[in-house]
C-alpha cells in the first residue's frame, strides 16, 4: 500500500464529483485489503504512522520496505560543477494538484520579483504526465507568466530516466502529499541536488542530504533557494550529500525483504 491519496482530507477537498466517488471506492478498498491480508507493505515509516492512525486494529500486519532508484550512485560523476551562467532545474511528477507544480511556479515568481538578477540564470522543465488537464492547464497558463524559459514534456518509451534529468543541475518537489517520494532519490542518485517541501515523507528519506523548505516561511526558502541557485559549493555539497543518502535504497534489499516478509507467511 503505497500511500493513501484519496483519502488525505485536504486533498479530498479540491476532488471534484468524479474524484469524490473514486475516493469513495478506494477508500473501501483500502479497508477490505487491509482487513482480509495476512500483511501490509507500505513504502515509509511516515506512511505506517499514517496506517496505524487510520487503522489501529490491524497495526500487527503493517511492515515498512523502503523503495529505491534504478541507478548506482557509485557511479555518477560528481564533479565540482563550478559556476554556471545558467542553472538548469526540473520538477519530476503527474500533473495532479497535490504534486505542487503551481505552487512551484508561484515561488519562482516570487523569486524573480525580489531577486530580478536570477532572471538570466535558471531555467525550469516539467517533466510528468497530464493527469488533470485542468490542472496542467493553470501550470501552464501561469509559467507565461514568468520571465524565464518553461518548458514541459513527458515520459516516452524512447527516453530513459538518465536523459530525462540530464543536464539538470536541480531537482525540486514542493508536493503536498507522497507515499515515497522516488524523483527525488533518482536525482539524487544521478548527482543532482534536491530541493523540497517539509513533508514527513521527505524528511524521512531525505534528511540533511537535501534542502528542505518550510514554505510557510516563505522569506527564509526563497534566501535558501537563491543560495542553492547562485552557490556551487553548497550546491555540490548537497549533491555530495544525495549520492551519500541514495546508498541506503536499494532494489536488491527492497526484493530481499519482500521475499523474506512473503515466506515467512504462513502457509493456507
Amino acid at each position: 500500500m503505497n500511500e493513501f491519496y484519496y483519502e488525505n482530507k485536504e486533498i479530498y477537498r479540491k476532488f471534484i464529483l468524479k474524484e469524490k466517488i473514486t475516493s469513495l471506492y478506494f477508500r473501501f478498498m483500502s479497508y477490505w485489503a487491509i482487513k482480509t491480508s495476512l500483511k501490509i507493505i507500505v513504502p515509509t515509516d511516515s506512511i505506517m504512522q499514517e496506517a496505524i492512525t487510520r487503522f489501529p486494529r490491524y497495526i500487527s500486519k503493517l511492515s515498512r520496505i523502503y523503495e529505491s532508484s534504478d541507478f548506482d550512485s557509485q557511479t555518477t560523476d560528481l564533479a565540482d560543477q563550478g559556476f554556471k551562467r545558467v542553472v538548469k532545474i526540473i520538477y519530476v511528477g503527474g500533473f495532479y494538484r497535490h504534486k505542487g507544480q503551481l505552487r512551484f511556479i508561484q515561488f519562482i515568481k516570487q523569486l524573480l520579483r525580489i531577486y530580478p538578477g536570477l532572471n538570466q540564470t535558471i531555467e525550469l522543465t516539467f517533466h510528468g504526465h497530464v493527469k488533470d488537464v485542468e490542472y496542467f492547464k493553470e501550470c501552464e497558463s501561469e509559467s507565461r507568466t514568468l520571465s524565464i524559459p518553461v518548458s514541459f514534456s513527458s515520459y516516452s518509451k524512447e527516453k530513459s530516466l538518465a536523459e530525462i534529468y540530464s543536464d539538470h543541475e536541480i531537482c525540486v518537489s514542493f508536493s503536498e502529499y507522497e507515499g515515497f517520494g522516488l524523483p527525488v532519490i533518482e536525482a539524487q542518485s544521478l548527482g543532482i541536488a534536491v530541493c523540497c517541501s517539509n513533508l514527513p515523507v521527505f524528511c524521512e528519506i531525505l534528511g540533511n542530504s537535501a534542502v528542505i523548505l518550510d514554505l510557510k516561511d516563505l522569506k527564509a526558502s526563497l534566501s535558501r533557494f537563491q543560495n542553492l541557485i547562485l552557490n556551487s559549493a553548497f550546491r555540490n555539497s548537497i549533491r555530495e550529500s544525495g549520492a551519500e543518502n541514495c546508498k541506503k535504497f536499494s532494489w536488491k534489499n527492497t526484493a530481499s525483504e519482500t521475499y523474506t516478509l512473503y515466506f515467512g507467511l504462513p502457509n493456507g
